[in-house]
């Protein structure tokens, strides 16, 4: 797993903790305007719930890219679990329930539309 870096100077990447009822891991989660059709997790991450307990939900995902020179792939398991943004300022962390299918990715949680939308995240960019 990478670490959160204070040098991380990303507009949309955040320190987060993903939590489960027996751990919890720090990580950096990016916040993507352009992923519009859910949440994104590593292999890694996938790793990281299964070793905690955390159930797959089979959910076949046809995922496209915005580059015509990637091709659409196809993602067949969801993990639900428990997320908090963390901030310099208590009163900006945000706590919440997310669902990711897993994709190939270096990004470890990638937090698209629907969720930001929905938990008006985007004001955390403008907060930046």
């Amino acid at each position: 797993m990478s670490v959160v870096r204070e040098t991380d100077n990303t507009i949309s990447m955040f320190p987060a903790l993903i939590i489960t009822p027996n751990n919890k891991l720090m990580n950096n989660v990016l916040l993507v305007t352009g992923a519009m059709q859910g949440n994104y997790i590593s292999e890694e991450i996938v790793e990281w719930l299964r070793a905690q307990g955390v159930q797959s939900k089979r959910c076949l995902t046809t995922i496209c890219s915005a580059f015509k020179e990637e091709r659409c792939i196809e993602s067949n398991n969801n993990y639900t679990f428990q997320l908090t943004l963390l901030s310099k300022h208590a009163s900006n962390c945000v706590s919440l329930e997310i669902s990711a299918s897993t994709i190939n990715t270096s990004y470890e949680v990638i937090i698209g539309v629907p969720t930001i939308r929905k938990h008006n995240m985007i004001d955390l960019l403008a907060y930046r």
